[in-house]
Protein backbone atom coordinates (compact mmCIF):
# COMPACT_ATOMS: atom_id res chain seq x y z
CA UNK A 1 0.00 0.00 0.00
CA UNK A 2 1.60 3.47 -0.88
CA UNK A 3 0.74 6.75 0.48
CA UNK A 4 0.95 10.60 -0.29
CA UNK A 5 0.73 13.48 1.95
CA UNK A 6 -0.56 16.45 1.08
CA UNK A 7 -2.11 19.45 3.03
CA UNK A 8 -5.88 17.90 3.20
CA UNK A 9 -5.00 14.66 4.37
CA UNK A 10 -3.29 11.65 3.35
CA UNK A 11 -4.02 9.83 0.11
CA UNK A 12 -3.87 5.89 -0.06
CA UNK A 13 -3.02 4.08 -3.49
CA UNK A 14 -4.68 0.82 -3.14
CA UNK A 15 -4.28 -2.52 -4.82
CA UNK A 16 -7.32 -4.53 -6.10
CA UNK A 17 -6.73 -7.02 -3.40
CA UNK A 18 -6.37 -4.62 -0.66
CA UNK A 19 -9.31 -2.75 -1.53
CA UNK A 20 -11.44 -6.31 -1.30
CA UNK A 21 -9.79 -7.07 2.07
CA UNK A 22 -10.83 -3.26 3.31
CA UNK A 23 -14.70 -3.55 1.90
CA UNK A 24 -14.91 -7.15 3.66
CA UNK A 25 -13.81 -5.36 6.94
CA UNK A 26 -16.84 -2.63 6.36
CA UNK A 27 -19.48 -5.49 5.62
CA UNK A 28 -18.41 -7.58 8.85
CA UNK A 29 -18.46 -4.63 11.07
CA UNK A 30 -22.06 -3.48 9.44
CA UNK A 31 -24.11 -6.13 8.24
CA UNK A 32 -26.98 -5.78 5.97
CA UNK A 33 -30.41 -6.21 7.33
CA UNK A 34 -31.85 -9.55 5.89
CA UNK A 35 -34.86 -8.07 3.31
CA UNK A 36 -37.08 -11.57 3.50
CA UNK A 37 -40.37 -11.28 4.63
CA UNK A 38 -41.58 -13.16 8.32
CA UNK A 39 -44.14 -14.10 9.15
CA UNK A 40 -46.41 -12.48 11.45
CA UNK A 41 -46.79 -13.27 15.06
CA UNK A 42 -48.28 -11.00 18.09
CA UNK A 43 -49.66 -11.73 21.23
CA UNK A 44 -52.28 -13.76 20.30
CA UNK A 45 -50.40 -16.47 18.51
CA UNK A 46 -48.04 -16.61 21.92
CA UNK A 47 -50.51 -17.25 24.10
CA UNK A 48 -52.12 -20.13 21.57
CA UNK A 49 -48.21 -22.13 21.59
CA UNK A 50 -47.66 -20.72 25.36
CA UNK A 51 -49.29 -22.14 28.15
CA UNK A 52 -49.12 -18.48 30.18
CA UNK A 53 -52.32 -16.52 30.33
CA UNK A 54 -52.63 -12.78 29.58
CA UNK A 55 -51.41 -11.01 32.66
CA UNK A 56 -48.46 -13.33 33.25
CA UNK A 57 -47.53 -12.33 29.40
CA UNK A 58 -47.74 -8.70 30.19
CA UNK A 59 -45.85 -9.08 33.24
CA UNK A 60 -43.34 -10.94 31.43
CA UNK A 61 -42.94 -8.33 28.50
CA UNK A 62 -43.13 -4.96 30.65
CA UNK A 63 -40.21 -7.18 32.63
CA UNK A 64 -37.88 -7.21 29.67
CA UNK A 65 -39.18 -3.73 28.27
CA UNK A 66 -37.50 -1.99 31.21
CA UNK A 67 -34.80 -3.98 32.76
CA UNK A 68 -33.73 -5.33 28.98
CA UNK A 69 -32.40 -8.00 30.51
CA UNK A 70 -34.49 -11.36 32.04
CA UNK A 71 -33.59 -14.41 33.01
CA UNK A 72 -36.13 -16.99 32.75
CA UNK A 73 -36.28 -19.35 35.89
CA UNK A 74 -38.11 -22.73 36.18
CA UNK A 75 -37.54 -26.61 36.55
CA UNK A 76 -36.88 -28.55 33.69
CA UNK A 77 -39.15 -29.01 30.90
CA UNK A 78 -41.33 -26.40 31.96
CA UNK A 79 -40.94 -24.48 28.45
CA UNK A 80 -37.75 -21.69 28.83
CA UNK A 81 -36.36 -22.19 26.15
CA UNK A 82 -39.97 -22.48 24.26
CA UNK A 83 -40.91 -19.53 25.77
CA UNK A 84 -38.13 -17.58 24.98
CA UNK A 85 -38.13 -17.46 21.38
CA UNK A 86 -41.76 -17.26 21.25
CA UNK A 87 -41.54 -13.76 23.42
CA UNK A 88 -39.06 -12.31 20.93
CA UNK A 89 -41.22 -12.90 17.46
CA UNK A 90 -44.06 -11.03 19.73
CA UNK A 91 -42.30 -8.20 20.43
CA UNK A 92 -40.87 -7.86 16.96
CA UNK A 93 -44.66 -9.11 15.71
CA UNK A 94 -43.32 -11.83 12.99
CA UNK A 95 -40.65 -14.67 13.17
CA UNK A 96 -37.53 -12.87 12.24
CA UNK A 97 -34.81 -15.14 13.14
CA UNK A 98 -32.27 -13.18 11.87
CA UNK A 99 -32.39 -10.57 14.77
CA UNK A 100 -32.30 -13.69 17.43
CA UNK A 101 -29.11 -14.88 18.31
CA UNK A 102 -29.10 -18.47 20.30
CA UNK A 103 -26.44 -19.66 22.29
CA UNK A 104 -25.27 -21.92 25.24
CA UNK A 105 -23.18 -21.68 28.21
CA UNK A 106 -20.85 -24.20 29.47
CA UNK A 107 -17.73 -24.26 32.01
CA UNK A 108 -15.43 -23.98 29.58
CA UNK A 109 -17.40 -20.72 27.49
CA UNK A 110 -15.05 -17.47 27.82
CA UNK A 111 -14.69 -14.13 26.93
CA UNK A 112 -12.71 -14.78 23.81
CA UNK A 113 -15.74 -17.31 22.58
CA UNK A 114 -18.00 -14.25 23.54
CA UNK A 115 -16.57 -10.79 22.78
CA UNK A 116 -13.11 -11.35 21.01
CA UNK A 117 -9.82 -13.04 21.34
CA UNK A 118 -7.14 -14.16 19.31
CA UNK A 119 -6.91 -17.38 18.00
CA UNK A 120 -4.49 -19.18 15.85
CA UNK A 121 -4.63 -18.86 11.91
CA UNK A 122 -2.02 -20.33 10.27
CA UNK A 123 1.36 -19.76 12.01
CA UNK A 124 0.59 -16.80 13.96
CA UNK A 125 -2.68 -15.04 15.82
CA UNK A 126 -5.56 -13.08 15.10
CA UNK A 127 -7.97 -10.71 16.50
CA UNK A 128 -11.17 -12.47 15.99
CA UNK A 129 -14.84 -11.04 16.81
CA UNK A 130 -17.18 -13.40 19.19
CA UNK A 131 -20.74 -13.80 18.82
CA UNK A 132 -21.88 -10.73 21.01
CA UNK A 133 -19.70 -8.48 19.80
CA UNK A 134 -21.02 -9.34 16.04
CA UNK A 135 -24.32 -9.33 17.29
CA UNK A 136 -24.55 -6.54 19.13
CA UNK A 137 -22.96 -4.65 15.61
CA UNK A 138 -26.16 -6.05 13.82
CA UNK A 139 -28.10 -4.29 16.49
CA UNK A 140 -26.52 -0.99 16.07
CA UNK A 141 -27.12 -1.04 12.57
CA UNK A 142 -30.78 -1.00 12.80
CA UNK A 143 -31.72 0.83 16.00
CA UNK A 144 -35.42 1.32 15.50
CA UNK A 145 -35.61 -2.45 15.25
CA UNK A 146 -35.69 -4.81 18.63
CA UNK A 147 -32.93 -7.60 18.69
CA UNK A 148 -33.03 -10.38 21.13
CA UNK A 149 -29.91 -12.39 22.74
CA UNK A 150 -30.87 -15.80 24.05
CA UNK A 151 -28.88 -17.41 26.27
CA UNK A 152 -29.65 -21.37 27.57
CA UNK A 153 -28.03 -22.39 30.63
CA UNK A 154 -26.81 -18.80 31.66
CA UNK A 155 -25.70 -20.44 35.47
CA UNK A 156 -23.77 -22.78 33.99
CA UNK A 157 -20.83 -20.55 32.04
CA UNK A 158 -18.23 -18.05 34.70
CA UNK A 159 -20.21 -14.87 34.11
CA UNK A 160 -16.85 -12.54 35.15
CA UNK A 161 -14.75 -14.91 32.80
CA UNK A 162 -17.36 -14.42 29.77
CA UNK A 163 -19.29 -11.48 30.38
CA UNK A 164 -15.69 -9.13 31.63
CA UNK A 165 -16.35 -5.70 31.54
CA UNK A 166 -19.58 -6.06 29.32
CA UNK A 167 -21.50 -6.34 32.62
CA UNK A 168 -21.25 -2.80 33.69
CA UNK A 169 -22.87 -2.37 29.51
CA UNK A 170 -25.12 -4.36 29.62
CA UNK A 171 -27.18 -2.83 32.35
CA UNK A 172 -30.53 -0.77 31.51
CA UNK A 173 -28.86 2.85 32.58
CA UNK A 174 -25.52 2.22 30.69
CA UNK A 175 -27.21 1.27 27.34
CA UNK A 176 -25.15 3.22 24.96
CA UNK A 177 -22.60 3.98 26.97
CA UNK A 178 -19.14 3.46 25.43
CA UNK A 179 -16.29 1.93 26.91
CA UNK A 180 -12.32 0.73 25.76
CA UNK A 181 -12.58 -3.03 25.15
CA UNK A 182 -9.17 -4.69 26.38
CA UNK A 183 -7.95 -6.38 23.17
CA UNK A 184 -8.39 -3.61 20.40
CA UNK A 185 -8.52 -0.82 22.56
CA UNK A 186 -11.44 0.91 20.72
CA UNK A 187 -14.56 2.03 22.16
CA UNK A 188 -17.48 -0.14 22.63
CA UNK A 189 -21.36 0.15 23.53
CA UNK A 190 -24.46 -2.25 23.74
CA UNK A 191 -27.16 -0.90 21.82
CA UNK A 192 -30.10 0.17 23.48
CA UNK A 193 -32.35 -2.03 20.84
CA UNK A 194 -31.22 -5.32 22.10
CA UNK A 195 -32.43 -7.56 24.67
CA UNK A 196 -30.94 -10.21 26.90
CA UNK A 197 -33.21 -13.60 27.71
CA UNK A 198 -31.39 -16.11 29.94
CA UNK A 199 -33.03 -19.43 30.93
CA UNK A 200 -31.71 -20.96 34.31
CA UNK A 201 -32.58 -24.34 35.50
CA UNK A 202 -33.84 -24.03 39.23
CA UNK A 203 -32.74 -27.89 39.69
CA UNK A 204 -29.09 -27.29 38.94
CA UNK A 205 -26.67 -26.91 41.65
CA UNK A 206 -24.65 -24.67 39.80
CA UNK A 207 -26.92 -21.86 41.07
CA UNK A 208 -24.49 -20.55 43.33
CA UNK A 209 -22.42 -19.64 40.45
CA UNK A 210 -24.93 -16.64 39.82
CA UNK A 211 -23.26 -14.20 41.86
CA UNK A 212 -24.65 -10.61 43.11
CA UNK A 213 -23.43 -8.56 40.43
CA UNK A 214 -25.56 -10.38 37.59
CA UNK A 215 -28.76 -10.60 39.73
CA UNK A 216 -28.62 -6.98 40.10
CA UNK A 217 -28.97 -6.41 36.45
CA UNK A 218 -31.02 -8.83 35.67
CA UNK A 219 -34.53 -9.58 36.51
CA UNK A 220 -35.96 -13.31 37.27
CA UNK A 221 -39.05 -14.60 36.01
CA UNK A 222 -40.94 -17.81 37.06
CA UNK A 223 -41.70 -20.09 34.71
CA UNK A 224 -44.08 -22.24 36.17
CA UNK A 225 -46.54 -25.20 34.40
CA UNK A 226 -49.51 -24.19 32.49
CA UNK A 227 -51.94 -26.58 33.50
CA UNK A 228 -54.16 -24.57 34.65
CA UNK A 229 -54.09 -22.20 31.67
CA UNK A 230 -57.51 -22.37 29.08
CA UNK A 231 -54.70 -23.60 26.35
CA UNK A 232 -53.39 -26.59 27.97
CA UNK A 233 -56.65 -27.34 28.71
CA UNK A 234 -57.92 -27.38 25.36
CA UNK A 235 -54.75 -29.65 24.35
CA UNK A 236 -55.75 -32.61 26.62
CA UNK A 237 -59.36 -32.93 25.53
CA UNK A 238 -57.74 -32.40 22.01
CA UNK A 239 -55.09 -34.93 23.02
CA UNK A 240 -57.43 -37.44 24.70
CA UNK A 241 -60.02 -37.59 22.37
CA UNK A 242 -58.05 -38.34 19.40
CA UNK A 243 -57.23 -42.06 20.89
CA UNK A 244 -60.65 -42.19 22.23
CA UNK A 245 -62.70 -41.50 18.81
CA UNK A 246 -60.48 -44.03 17.02
CA UNK A 247 -62.13 -46.49 18.92
CA UNK A 248 -65.43 -45.19 19.29
CA UNK A 249 -66.77 -47.69 16.99
CA UNK A 250 -65.20 -50.96 18.15
CA UNK A 251 -66.85 -53.51 20.20
CA UNK A 252 -65.22 -54.86 23.29
CA UNK A 253 -66.23 -57.76 25.26
CA UNK A 254 -63.49 -57.34 27.92
CA UNK A 255 -62.40 -54.46 29.76
CA UNK A 256 -58.57 -55.55 29.33
CA UNK A 257 -59.15 -55.52 25.71
CA UNK A 258 -60.26 -52.08 25.45
CA UNK A 259 -57.18 -51.21 27.36
CA UNK A 260 -54.48 -52.67 25.52
CA UNK A 261 -56.50 -50.95 22.59
CA UNK A 262 -56.50 -47.68 23.93
CA UNK A 263 -52.33 -48.10 25.06
CA UNK A 264 -51.51 -49.67 21.31
CA UNK A 265 -53.27 -46.75 19.74
CA UNK A 266 -51.23 -44.37 21.76
CA UNK A 267 -48.43 -45.53 22.29
CA UNK A 268 -48.16 -45.91 18.12
CA UNK A 269 -48.97 -42.17 18.18
CA UNK A 270 -46.47 -41.48 20.81
CA UNK A 271 -43.44 -43.52 19.33
CA UNK A 272 -44.27 -41.67 15.81
CA UNK A 273 -43.74 -37.92 17.94
CA UNK A 274 -40.46 -39.37 19.83
CA UNK A 275 -40.27 -41.30 23.03
CA UNK A 276 -39.85 -38.85 25.64
CA UNK A 277 -36.14 -38.95 27.13
CA UNK A 278 -34.43 -37.29 30.11
CA UNK A 279 -30.66 -36.69 31.53
CA UNK A 280 -30.31 -40.00 34.07
CA UNK A 281 -26.70 -40.09 36.08
CA UNK A 282 -24.94 -42.89 35.77
CA UNK A 283 -21.44 -44.10 37.14
CA UNK A 284 -18.70 -46.36 34.82
CA UNK A 285 -15.86 -47.50 34.51
CA UNK A 286 -14.25 -46.15 30.90
CA UNK A 287 -10.85 -45.53 29.03
CA UNK A 288 -11.19 -41.89 28.99
CA UNK A 289 -13.05 -38.91 31.04
CA UNK A 290 -16.78 -38.34 30.68
CA UNK A 291 -18.94 -35.80 32.89
CA UNK A 292 -17.08 -36.03 36.78
CA UNK A 293 -14.26 -38.63 38.28
CA UNK A 294 -15.64 -39.98 41.11
CA UNK A 295 -12.11 -40.75 42.86
CA UNK A 296 -12.99 -43.57 45.52
CA UNK A 297 -13.63 -45.86 42.19
CA UNK A 298 -10.59 -44.48 40.43
CA UNK A 299 -8.56 -45.12 43.31
CA UNK A 300 -9.68 -48.75 43.56
CA UNK A 301 -9.04 -49.32 39.91
CA UNK A 302 -5.49 -48.22 40.95
CA UNK A 303 -4.91 -50.49 43.34
CA UNK A 304 -6.47 -53.02 41.11
CA UNK A 305 -3.68 -51.75 38.39
CA UNK A 306 -6.82 -51.24 36.10
CA UNK A 307 -6.08 -48.44 33.69
CA UNK A 308 -9.92 -47.36 33.93
CA UNK A 309 -11.55 -44.18 35.80
CA UNK A 310 -14.60 -44.28 37.00
CA UNK A 311 -16.59 -41.16 35.85
CA UNK A 312 -19.64 -39.77 36.90
CA UNK A 313 -22.26 -38.41 34.07
CA UNK A 314 -25.71 -37.62 32.87
CA UNK A 315 -26.66 -39.36 30.23
CA UNK A 316 -29.93 -38.99 27.75
CA UNK A 317 -31.85 -42.14 27.90
CA UNK A 318 -35.27 -43.29 27.11
CA UNK A 319 -35.16 -45.43 30.04
CA UNK A 320 -37.13 -42.91 32.14
CA UNK A 321 -40.22 -43.93 35.07
CA UNK A 322 -42.37 -42.93 32.00
CA UNK A 323 -41.44 -45.13 29.40
CA UNK A 324 -40.98 -48.23 32.10
CA UNK A 325 -44.81 -47.83 33.05
CA UNK A 326 -45.67 -47.71 29.74
CA UNK A 327 -43.78 -50.71 29.13
CA UNK A 328 -44.53 -52.78 32.49
CA UNK A 329 -48.93 -52.28 31.53
CA UNK A 330 -48.02 -53.24 28.18
CA UNK A 331 -46.50 -56.87 29.31
CA UNK A 332 -49.05 -57.44 31.57
CA UNK A 333 -51.37 -57.01 29.14
CA UNK A 334 -49.89 -59.15 26.63
CA UNK A 335 -49.96 -62.27 29.06
CA UNK A 336 -53.57 -61.37 29.78
CA UNK A 337 -55.84 -64.15 28.83
CA UNK A 338 -58.74 -61.79 28.34
CA UNK A 339 -56.68 -59.49 25.75
CA UNK A 340 -57.81 -60.33 22.19
CA UNK A 341 -54.49 -61.92 19.56
CA UNK A 342 -55.13 -58.14 17.75
CA UNK A 343 -54.72 -56.27 20.49
CA UNK A 344 -51.88 -58.12 21.27
CA UNK A 345 -49.65 -57.99 17.92
CA UNK A 346 -50.85 -54.57 18.41
CA UNK A 347 -49.09 -54.15 21.37
CA UNK A 348 -46.16 -56.00 20.44
CA UNK A 349 -45.42 -54.06 17.26
CA UNK A 350 -44.75 -50.86 19.13
CA UNK A 351 -43.41 -53.01 22.19
CA UNK A 352 -40.33 -53.05 19.81
CA UNK A 353 -38.90 -49.62 19.65
CA UNK A 354 -39.04 -50.26 24.13
CA UNK A 355 -35.99 -52.68 23.63
CA UNK A 356 -33.95 -50.17 25.85
CA UNK A 357 -36.64 -49.55 28.72
CA UNK A 358 -36.72 -51.79 31.26
CA UNK A 359 -39.84 -53.30 33.26
CA UNK A 360 -40.42 -52.13 36.35
CA UNK A 361 -42.30 -53.83 39.74
CA UNK A 362 -45.80 -52.07 39.51
CA UNK A 363 -45.68 -52.18 43.65
CA UNK A 364 -42.84 -50.60 43.69
CA UNK A 365 -44.43 -46.99 41.02
CA UNK A 366 -44.81 -43.85 42.89
CA UNK A 367 -47.20 -42.13 40.62
CA UNK A 368 -46.74 -39.16 42.71
CA UNK A 369 -42.97 -39.10 41.83
CA UNK A 370 -44.18 -38.64 38.02
CA UNK A 371 -43.65 -35.01 36.36
CA UNK A 372 -45.77 -33.73 33.86
CA UNK A 373 -43.89 -30.74 31.46
CA UNK A 374 -44.38 -29.80 28.09
CA UNK A 375 -41.87 -31.97 26.57
CA UNK A 376 -43.39 -34.92 27.84
CA UNK A 377 -47.58 -34.07 28.66
CA UNK A 378 -48.65 -36.45 26.03
CA UNK A 379 -48.21 -39.11 28.40
CA UNK A 380 -50.81 -38.13 31.02
CA UNK A 381 -53.69 -39.99 29.50
CA UNK A 382 -51.60 -42.94 28.28
CA UNK A 383 -50.41 -43.15 32.22
CA UNK A 384 -53.35 -42.95 33.57
CA UNK A 385 -54.63 -45.61 31.92
CA UNK A 386 -51.35 -47.72 33.29
CA UNK A 387 -52.20 -46.28 36.82
CA UNK A 388 -56.11 -47.91 36.64
CA UNK A 389 -54.43 -51.29 34.65
CA UNK A 390 -51.72 -51.66 37.04
CA UNK A 391 -53.70 -50.61 40.60
CA UNK A 392 -55.32 -54.13 40.20
CA UNK A 393 -57.80 -53.51 36.82
CA UNK A 394 -59.88 -51.23 38.80
CA UNK A 395 -62.64 -52.19 36.40
CA UNK A 396 -63.99 -55.53 35.36
CA UNK A 397 -66.75 -57.31 33.52
CA UNK A 398 -68.89 -60.05 35.04
CA UNK A 399 -72.06 -61.36 34.12
CA UNK A 400 -72.57 -58.15 31.71
CA UNK A 401 -72.13 -56.24 34.88
CA UNK A 402 -69.39 -53.76 35.65
CA UNK A 403 -67.93 -53.91 39.15
CA UNK A 404 -65.01 -53.34 40.84
CA UNK A 405 -62.55 -56.02 40.98
CA UNK A 406 -61.48 -55.48 44.50
CA UNK A 407 -61.88 -53.20 47.75
CA UNK A 408 -60.56 -49.94 46.22
CA UNK A 409 -59.39 -47.81 49.95
CA UNK A 410 -61.48 -44.54 50.74
CA UNK A 411 -58.61 -42.44 49.60
CA UNK A 412 -58.36 -43.66 46.34
CA UNK A 413 -62.08 -44.00 45.21
CA UNK A 414 -62.19 -40.10 46.65
CA UNK A 415 -59.19 -38.49 44.71
CA UNK A 416 -61.40 -40.23 41.61
CA UNK A 417 -64.23 -39.17 42.72
CA UNK A 418 -63.17 -35.53 42.47
CA UNK A 419 -61.02 -36.41 39.32
CA UNK A 420 -64.33 -36.98 37.87
CA UNK A 421 -66.32 -34.07 38.52
CA UNK A 422 -63.33 -31.92 37.42
CA UNK A 423 -62.99 -32.93 34.43
CA UNK A 424 -66.65 -33.68 33.76
CA UNK A 425 -66.91 -29.40 34.24
CA UNK A 426 -63.51 -28.85 32.18
CA UNK A 427 -65.05 -31.20 29.23
CA UNK A 428 -68.58 -30.24 29.38
CA UNK A 429 -69.19 -26.94 31.64
CA UNK A 430 -70.09 -24.20 29.19
CA UNK A 431 -71.12 -21.63 31.29
CA UNK A 432 -68.10 -21.13 33.17
CA UNK A 433 -64.32 -22.62 33.33
CA UNK A 434 -63.33 -25.20 35.60
CA UNK A 435 -59.42 -25.69 37.75
CA UNK A 436 -58.04 -27.16 40.30
CA UNK A 437 -55.96 -24.14 41.58
CA UNK A 438 -54.30 -23.89 45.05
CA UNK A 439 -56.16 -20.47 47.34
CA UNK A 440 -53.84 -18.35 48.83
CA UNK A 441 -53.69 -17.60 53.08
CA UNK A 442 -55.17 -13.83 53.39
CA UNK A 443 -52.01 -13.16 56.10
CA UNK A 444 -52.12 -9.83 57.55
CA UNK A 445 -48.52 -10.02 58.45
CA UNK A 446 -47.26 -12.21 55.36
CA UNK A 447 -46.26 -14.81 58.03
CA UNK A 448 -47.28 -18.46 56.88
CA UNK A 449 -44.37 -21.04 57.90
CA UNK A 450 -45.95 -24.24 58.59
CA UNK A 451 -49.42 -23.73 57.37
CA UNK A 452 -50.61 -26.38 55.20
CA UNK A 453 -51.39 -25.77 51.26
CA UNK A 454 -55.53 -24.94 50.05
CA UNK A 455 -55.55 -27.18 47.41
CA UNK A 456 -59.07 -26.84 45.90
CA UNK A 457 -60.75 -30.02 44.29
CA UNK A 458 -62.72 -27.90 41.93
CA UNK A 459 -63.11 -24.34 40.97
CA UNK A 460 -66.09 -23.19 38.81
CA UNK A 461 -65.15 -19.22 37.35
CA UNK A 462 -66.92 -16.95 35.04
CA UNK A 463 -66.23 -13.19 35.41
CA UNK A 464 -66.59 -11.87 38.89
CA UNK A 465 -68.28 -14.76 40.46
CA UNK A 466 -66.52 -18.05 42.06
CA UNK A 467 -68.01 -21.62 42.91
CA UNK A 468 -65.84 -23.95 45.24
CA UNK A 469 -66.12 -27.18 45.19
CA UNK A 470 -65.16 -29.79 47.88
CA UNK A 471 -65.95 -33.46 46.75
CA UNK A 472 -66.44 -35.92 49.48
CA UNK A 473 -66.38 -39.54 48.87
CA UNK A 474 -67.37 -40.48 52.70
CA UNK A 475 -68.61 -44.42 53.51
CA UNK A 476 -70.96 -41.89 55.91
CA UNK A 477 -72.56 -39.01 54.40
CA UNK A 478 -73.37 -37.14 57.60
CA UNK A 479 -72.14 -37.11 61.24
CA UNK A 480 -74.12 -38.66 63.91
CA UNK A 481 -74.36 -37.62 67.64
CA UNK A 482 -76.87 -38.96 69.84
CA UNK A 483 -78.87 -40.29 66.92
CA UNK A 484 -78.88 -36.90 65.30
CA UNK A 485 -77.31 -36.12 62.30
CA UNK A 486 -75.54 -33.53 61.15
CA UNK A 487 -72.91 -32.51 58.41
CA UNK A 488 -69.12 -33.28 59.01
CA UNK A 489 -68.14 -30.33 60.87
CA UNK A 490 -64.60 -30.98 59.69
CA UNK A 491 -65.66 -30.77 55.98
CA UNK A 492 -67.72 -27.19 56.69
CA UNK A 493 -64.90 -25.58 58.64
CA UNK A 494 -62.79 -26.27 55.42
CA UNK A 495 -64.92 -25.20 52.76
CA UNK A 496 -65.63 -21.88 55.05
CA UNK A 497 -61.57 -21.17 54.82
CA UNK A 498 -61.31 -21.96 51.69
CA UNK A 499 -64.27 -19.25 50.64
CA UNK A 500 -63.16 -16.77 53.21
CA UNK A 501 -59.70 -16.50 51.59
CA UNK A 502 -60.67 -16.89 48.08
CA UNK A 503 -62.57 -13.71 48.53
CA UNK A 504 -59.96 -11.75 50.39
CA UNK A 505 -57.69 -12.51 47.56
CA UNK A 506 -60.77 -10.82 45.09
CA UNK A 507 -60.92 -8.19 47.49
CA UNK A 508 -59.82 -4.95 45.14
CA UNK A 509 -62.53 -6.07 42.57
CA UNK A 510 -66.40 -7.04 42.71
CA UNK A 511 -66.63 -10.78 43.21
CA UNK A 512 -69.08 -13.00 44.74
CA UNK A 513 -68.10 -16.51 46.04
CA UNK A 514 -69.61 -19.21 46.91
CA UNK A 515 -68.98 -22.50 48.27
CA UNK A 516 -70.21 -25.80 47.96
CA UNK A 517 -69.97 -29.36 49.73
CA UNK A 518 -71.07 -32.00 47.45
CA UNK A 519 -71.07 -35.47 48.51
CA UNK A 520 -71.15 -38.97 46.82
CA UNK A 521 -74.69 -40.29 48.13
CA UNK A 522 -74.94 -43.14 49.93
CA UNK A 523 -77.71 -45.49 50.71
CA UNK A 524 -78.29 -43.81 54.35
CA UNK A 525 -81.68 -42.73 54.89
CA UNK A 526 -80.44 -38.90 55.60
CA UNK A 527 -78.88 -36.88 52.80
CA UNK A 528 -77.05 -33.65 53.31
CA UNK A 529 -78.80 -31.25 51.47
CA UNK A 530 -79.22 -27.49 52.44
CA UNK A 531 -78.02 -24.11 51.66
CA UNK A 532 -76.92 -21.77 54.01
CA UNK A 533 -75.86 -17.45 53.86
CA UNK A 534 -72.79 -17.47 56.52
CA UNK A 535 -71.17 -13.91 56.99
CA UNK A 536 -72.02 -12.75 53.25
CA UNK A 537 -71.59 -16.28 51.37
CA UNK A 538 -73.54 -18.75 50.56
CA UNK A 539 -72.41 -22.07 51.43
CA UNK A 540 -74.39 -25.20 50.37
CA UNK A 541 -74.41 -28.75 50.35
CA UNK A 542 -75.89 -31.38 48.32
CA UNK A 543 -75.41 -35.42 47.57
CA UNK A 544 -74.49 -36.81 43.89
CA UNK A 545 -76.20 -39.83 43.07
CA UNK A 546 -73.80 -42.18 41.15
CA UNK A 547 -75.93 -45.17 41.32
CA UNK A 548 -77.75 -44.43 37.86
CA UNK A 549 -77.01 -43.78 34.44
CA UNK A 550 -74.46 -41.39 33.26
CA UNK A 551 -77.09 -39.12 31.60
CA UNK A 552 -78.78 -38.23 34.91
CA UNK A 553 -75.52 -37.64 36.76
CA UNK A 554 -74.49 -35.12 34.01
CA UNK A 555 -78.03 -34.08 34.33
CA UNK A 556 -77.43 -33.05 38.10
CA UNK A 557 -73.86 -31.15 37.38
CA UNK A 558 -75.31 -29.86 34.93
CA UNK A 559 -77.94 -28.24 37.36
CA UNK A 560 -75.20 -27.50 40.14
CA UNK A 561 -73.03 -24.79 37.60
CA UNK A 562 -76.55 -23.59 35.87
CA UNK A 563 -77.95 -22.98 39.35
CA UNK A 564 -75.30 -21.06 40.02
CA UNK A 565 -73.88 -19.18 36.86
CA UNK A 566 -77.05 -18.80 34.88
Amino acid sequence: MEYFVNQQGSLFKLTPGEYDFILDLVREENPLPDEKKADHYDKTTFLKDVYMDDARYEQLRAILMHKKNVILQGAPGVGKTFCARRLAWSIMEEKDDSRIEFVQFHQNYSYEDFVMGYRPEGDTFELKYGIFYRFCQKAANQPDRPFFFIIDEINRGNMSKIFGELLMLIEADYRGTKATLAYNGLPFSVPENLYIIGMMNTADRSLAMIDYALRRRFSFFDMEPGFDTKGFSEYREVLCSETIDELAGEDFEHMHDLFAAILAKGIARQVKQGLYREYLGRMEDLATVRGKIELQGTLRNRIARSQRITCEFDELSENNLHNQVLKTTSMILLRHGEVSEERRADLRKVMLYFSDVDEIEPAEIRWDAIRFQRSNVSYRFLLSICQLVLDGMLITTDEGERKLARFVDDQRMSRLYEKFILEYYAAECDCASASSPQIKWALDDGFGTMLPVMQSDIVLSRRNRVLIIDAKYYTHATQQSFDVATIHSANLYQIFTYVKNKEAELADQEHEVSGMLLYAKTDEEIQPDGVYQMSGNQISVRSLDLNTEFEKIAKQLDAIAEEHFN
